[in-house]
């Protein structure tokens, strides 16, 4: 009989600490998805136009279609604009990855810019 008892409080014992036991022990990180590194610029003139992006420190050109888009991995990106005193007027953009940019004439400023696109 009293082994039994003693028994039963022991299995009584094992059961109630295993819960606590489980909860402690840590838990495997959660999977991390690689960082976007892939931005995307859209040319929304009728014109072609070539841009520069900063890729690890050095600036390279992108011509861009009318109407169509190009992928960068870059940090920055610009697009200058020669007026018609002779000054270039250049827009200079920090993009991030997985975002999507325009690029438009504004007949406001009368030159190249740049704008976000809603997701």
């Amino acid at each position: 009989m009293w082994r039994r008892l003693l028994f039963r409080g022991m299995v009584a014992v094992f059961l109630v600490s295993v819960p606590g036991v489980s909860l402690c022990a840590p838990q495997p990180p959660a999977p991390q998805m690689p960082p976007k590194i892939i931005s995307i610029v859209r040319n929304d003139s009728n014109a072609q136009v070539t841009i520069e992006c900063r890729i690890n420190g050095a600036w390279l050109q992108k011509a861009i279609d009318p109407q169509g888009e190009v992928d960068i991995s870059a940090d920055r990106v610009r697009v200058s604009t020669n007026r018609a005193d002779g000054a270039t007027v250049t827009v200079d953009l920090p993009v991030s990855g997985g975002s999507k940019y325009r690029l438009f004439w504004s007949d406001q400023t009368h030159m190249w810019d740049f704008g976000t696109v809603a997701h």
